[in-house]
């Protein structure tokens, strides 16, 4: 593309942003972080490289063809899809669009279950006459459309316990009154329960405008990230499970009203065996002025309630924890109680003893005491398996020379996240010099290639999908800080001594992975890099030996990595 085409291009990309929403958006930024890291994210948003979403999504709409050969699929299981969804007084146009985008599903074996709660003590209010009319001529023409009208508003959990009470269906699906689905969503669905026999799955989403004109701001989701669950309810739409799952639940709880699809998620993750991502955008949430979507404040009690819901879910599965709101509304920060204070052993490693003695005596200085501290003469792994070796920990932390961390409960927070049943390691964000993202995650490309997710934006910029500053979970961390069982170090073989720290690392992570431990991130444990962080050199030889070894794995795709964005190059990036 030629120069005045950029140009042009990159003036019409400012003018779409420059609303008064943004605008407003722009000012609390500069009041919280200064203008010279607002003109840093602003010309990263303004000039993104790869498509824009409206180009992307436009490609990847299903055609009319598409749909028709959809509705000629024969599956060799063919379930009921029980669509759920209370409404209270909704607006018509968005009423009629809710159940015409489950009508004109290609996947035809649905029925849509509405229990409407309208009713709020006045039977010839017209909002309530109107809904009503409309719902009764819904289900005349479409026997698969089932209503039932509530004589007083329940609240939204009780009224979606109505609609569920209507429901035959094998698997529940949770829907928005206000929102739509994507004429493909169910099939997708159904394929997928098909290929992967998933009692709970959920799938990428968007936003719509008010006047359903403008899809926006596309969430691409990692696949199943128990960690990032307990931090954001990244699952939200469009969420089927189960019913049988479901059965077992006894319904949506009205104490957790404005977050009882977060509780009921939770719920449901612990009873499935597999959990699936459909990695396709097949739901569309409305945003309009009374919506969460479209005001994160204006509904302060769902936050309280979305907090209430993960301290229920770790009291349920046995976690010693107290959840915290953070700064953005509906993130959660939780800090782990440790139920003992095992031995850690410090392995610090680098080429200069002046900064491994600093690194050392900054962990003397913390409040963890129960820790061994050792240091490696350079970067060689082989060197630094033998001091793990030798140490003597419950837990080896591995750290660069370069790092101190600004909490002083960096050490326990990392550990508590270690005690979480079939978790193998976990590591924290770095920092560098600049105030930028240094390392918080790792993201494997199919070629056997490592980028570091986030790199470069701003320490106070929240990144894909919040990962910058929340837990999550990623398939593969660095050794900047990483710790790790001792037990689980020495049966898997330790770091494979034929690659530098990068390669080790990842490799470590993989087995891990393999079996069947998750490695995560705990962006809230922040650490500072006081200079350059030396990992080993990486050539192509060591990534041809990486990539024959794990060659299965990586042609699967990085299960935290969305398989939407971009295949190789910056990554986030939509192709």
């Amino acid at each position: 593309m030629s120069e005045g085409k950029n140009k042009k291009m990159n003036v019409k990309q400012i003018s779409e942003r420059l609303n008064k929403e943004n605008v407003k958006k722009g000012f609390e930024y500069i009041r919280r972080n200064g203008v010279s890291r607002f003109w840093t994210l602003a010309k990263a948003k303004a000039f993104p490289a790869g498509k824009s979403y409206k180009e992307w999504y436009e490609e990847h709409c299903p055609t009319k063809e598409e749909l028709m050969r959809q509705r000629e699929v024969e599956f060799s299981v063919q379930p009921l899809i029980s669509i759920v969804v209370p409404t209270y007084q909704t607006p018509i146009p968005f009423l009629k669009d809710m159940i015409d985008s489950v009508r004109k599903q290609s996947y035809e074996k649905w029925e849509l279950c509405i229990a409407d709660g309208s009713l709020n003590g006045d039977e010839n209010d017209t909002k309530v006459i109107r809904v009503r009319e409309e719902l009764n001529r819904y289900s005349m023409e479409d026997k698969r459309i089932k209503v039932v009208y509530l004589e007083e508003n329940q609240g939204i959990a009780e009224n979606t316990n109505q609609a569920l009470a209507l429901a035959t269906g094998e698997y529940i699906g949770l829907f928005d009154h206000d929102d739509m689905l994507t004429p493909d969503a169910l099939y997708e669905i159904v394929k997928a329960i098909n290929d992967y026999d998933y009692d709970v799955l959920y799938t990428d989403e968007d936003k719509i405008s008010e006047d359903s004109h403008d899809y926006k701001k596309p969430v691409f989701k990692p696949d199943y990230s128990p960690e990032l669950l307990c931090a954001n309810n990244y699952i939200t739409h469009f969420f089927v499970a189960k019913k049988s799952i479901v059965d077992r639940l006894g319904g949506f709880r009205k104490e957790y009203d404005g977050s009882q699809d977060y509780d009921f998620i939770f719920r449901c993750v612990e009873l499935a065996k597999k959990v699936g991502h459909v990695s396709k955008v097949l739901y569309h949430w409305r945003m309009h002025g009374g919506s969460v979507a479209g005001d994160p404040t204006s509904k302060m009690y769902a936050y309280d309630a979305g907090k209430k819901a993960i301290q229920s879910h770790y009291e349920r599965v046995g976690i010693q924890a107290n959840v915290e709101h953070m700064e953005r509304l509906g993130l959660y920060h939780t800090e782990y109680k440790m139920i003992k204070q095992p031995l850690i052993s410090v392995i610090i490693y680098g080429e200069d003893d002046e900064k491994k003695k600093r690194c050392s005596e900054w962990f003397k200085r913390k409040d963890y005491s129960n820790l061994e501290i050792l240091a490696s003469a350079g970067i060689n792994v082989e060197e630094i398996n033998a001091l793990a070796e030798k140490a003597r920990g419950s837990y080896l932390f591995f750290v660069s020379e370069n790092l101190e961390s600004v909490e002083r409960d960096a050490l326990q927070q990392m550990a508590g996240v270690l005690q979480i049943q079939n978790v193998g390691a976990v590591s924290g964000k770095v920092i560098g010099r600049k105030h930028t993202v240094e390392d918080v995650g790792v993201v494997f490309r199919t070629n056997g290639d490592l980028c570091k997710a986030n790199y470069g934006i701003g320490d106070c910029d929240y990144g894909d999908m919040f990962r910058a500053k929340v837990m999550s979970n990623y398939s593969i961390l660095s050794l900047n800080c990483f710790m790790t069982h001792k037990n689980t170090f020495e049966e898997l073989g330790r770091f494979n001594k034929h690659f530098s720290l990068s390669f080790a690392a990842a490799d470590y992570c993989l087995k891990l992975r393999m079996h069947g431990k998750r490695c995560v991130m705990q962006a809230s444990t922040v650490w500072e890099s006081k200079g350059s962080m030396k990992t080993g050199m990486i050539n192509d030889e060591e990534r041809e030996r990486f990539y024959e070894e794990w060659q299965e794995v990586l042609r699967m795709g990085d299960s935290y990595y969305n398989s939407n964005y971009a295949k190789q190059g910056a990554l986030y990036i939509l192709e």
